[in-house]
C-alpha cells in the first residue's frame, strides 16, 4: 500500500492497490479490461480523442458497457479532439454514452485563446482509476510500424478513486 497525497483534505490516503504500466498495448489492454468489467459507471476524461483504429475501439468497448447499464461520462478537449467527427459523437451519443467537450474560449480560423484540459483520467465504478499522460489514439498505442511513445500510466485501486471521480464530476459542470 502506499500512501497518496490528496488535494481536498491534505491528509494521505492509505488504502490504495497501485501498479505502474507501461503505456502503448499494455496499457489500452488495461483500459479495455477495466471497460469490460466495469458494473456501475466509467468516467474518461482524455486532450485527444482520435478516430483512428484505437479510438474505434475504445469506443466500441464504451458503446457496449453502455449496453450493459454503465453510466459513462466522457469529456475530452475541443482543441485536442476536433477531429471528431459528428458521425462518431452521435454514434455514442445514441448508446446513452455522456459526451461533453471542454470549449474554448475563442477560436477563429486564425486565431485562438482559451483553456484546455489535459486530464487524461479513467475512473471506474469509484474502485479503480488509471492516471496517465497517454491519449486515446494509435499514436499511443504499439502497432506493427513501431512501438508506441514512451510513457507511463499509474493503475489505482482504492480511496483515491472517488476522489478522482469527484474531480471528474466537477470538471463535467464547467461551461467554458
Amino acid at each position: 500500500h502506499m500512501a497518496i497525497r490528496s488535494k481536498s483534505s491534505h491528509d494521505y490516503l492509505r488504502h490504495n492497490k497501485v501498479k505502474l504500466v507501461r503505456g502503448g498495448a499494455e496499457y489500452f489492454q488495461l483500459l479495455d479490461q477495466m471497460i469490460s468489467e466495469a458494473k456501475e459507471s466509467i468516467h474518461l476524461q482524455t486532450y485527444i480523442f482520435d478516430q483512428d483504429e484505437t479510438g474505434t475501439a475504445v469506443a466500441d468497448a464504451l458503446i457496449k458497457a453502455a449496453g450493459r447499464k454503465v453510466k459513462i461520462y466522457i469529456l475530452v478537449d475541443a482543441y485536442g479532439s476536433q477531429g471528431l467527427s459528428d458521425e462518431f459523437i452521435d454514434r455514442l451519443k445514441e448508446a446513452g454514452i455522456y459526451f461533453r467537450t471542454f470549449q474554448p474560449l475563442f477560436k477563429s480560423k486564425r486565431f485562438y485563446l482559451g483553456r484546455r484540459d489535459h486530464h487524461k483520467l479513467v475512473v471506474v465504478d469509484s474502485k479503480c482509476c488509471t492516471v496517465a499522460g497517454l491519449n486515446i489514439s494509435t499514436r499511443y498505442n504499439d502497432t506493427p510500424e513501431g512501438p508506441a511513445w514512451m510513457d507511463w500510466v499509474l493503475y489505482v485501486e482504492g480511496e483515491v478513486a472517488p476522489a478522482l471521480e469527484e474531480i471528474c464530476k466537477s470538471r463535467l459542470k464547467l461551461r467554458r
